[in-house]
């Protein structure tokens, strides 16, 4: 298998640790740092920044059979700009001749408050705040191209995404 993971920040990297040899791993980051410390990790990597690509990213999105979706909406500035992979590469994904399935990232704050109650993934969704709203418009633009290009989608509503130390606790005993 041949996965293309945008955004290989925390989850990006679990998951490939999970599925790493023998398949082959491509993943994007923002960082010169990151891109680095993954090639030496033995994966494949390239910059994107949600503007900018190269040609070797869209060589990758040519030989993916497998990609895997964990950049957030962006909203820098209260501009709505969306779900960058979407806006970016959609015509390179139409035209990705090997894809197979598609994955991603999405986060349990499309469910919004439901007062303590228990819920599951049959819950309405009800997001709040801006974030969460972005997240669920590019659920739905995922799922509708899944359909178009009629390929299995699985969306993963993760909670507490940002990793070892960043969790609410983390932020509460830091000030």
């Amino acid at each position: 298998m041949n996965y293309l993971i945008f955004g290989m920040g925390y989850s990006g990297q679990a998951f490939a640790k999970e599925v790493n040899a023998p398949n082959i791993i491509t993943g994007t980051t923002r960082s010169e740092e990151i891109l680095q410390q993954l090639k030496q990790q033995n994966y494949q990597a390239h910059i994107f920044d949600g503007k900018q690509a190269n040609e070797d990213l869209f060589e990758s999105i040519k030989n993916a059979s497998h990609i895997i979706h964990s950049i957030a909406p962006d909203n820098l500035n209260n501009n709505d700009l969306g779900d960058a992979v979407y806006n970016y590469f959609l015509p390179q994904l139409k035209k990705a001749p090997k894809l197979k399935w598609l994955c991603y990232f999405s986060s349990i704050g499309v469910y919004g408050n439901h007062n303590g109650n228990w819920i599951d993934e049959s819950a309405t969704c009800k997001p709040k705040n801006a974030r969460s709203l972005q997240r669920l418009k590019a659920e739905r633009l995922w799922l509708e191209f899944a359909k178009e290009q009629n390929i299995p989608l699985l969306i993963l509503r993760l909670a507490g995404i940002y990793g070892k130390g960043r969790s609410a606790f983390d932020k509460l005993k830091s000030g």
